[in-house]
């Protein structure tokens, strides 16, 4: 699954409408549109904002993270490189 529809179902799981979610993460109601449609790579703190807001399960976020490299984020980090440390 790829990461947008992991966002997207995180935020159907608790209930909320992509404005409501866009809100909670300061973000504008089309940003958060454009993320869960692929139309847009969100940078690392929107998806320390959308974790922090969503929060979601360690093993949704372990199941995300192995289920392919494709949840890199074009341009933050080197392959190879150590991620950002991600605070719950």
């Amino acid at each position: 699954m790829s990461p947008p529809r992991c966002i997207q179902q995180w935020r159907a799981r608790r209930g909320l409408s992509q404005a409501q979610a866009a809100a909670r993460c300061n973000l504008r109601p089309s940003h958060w549109s454009n993320i869960e449609t692929e139309r847009r790579k969100p940078s690392h703190e929107v998806l320390k904002a959308i974790v922090r807001e969503l929060d979601p399960s360690p093993q949704e976020l372990k199941d995300w993270l192995s289920q392919d490299e494709s949840t890199a984020i074009e341009g933050d980090q080197a392959e190879g490189a150590e991620l950002p440390e991600v605070s719950l």
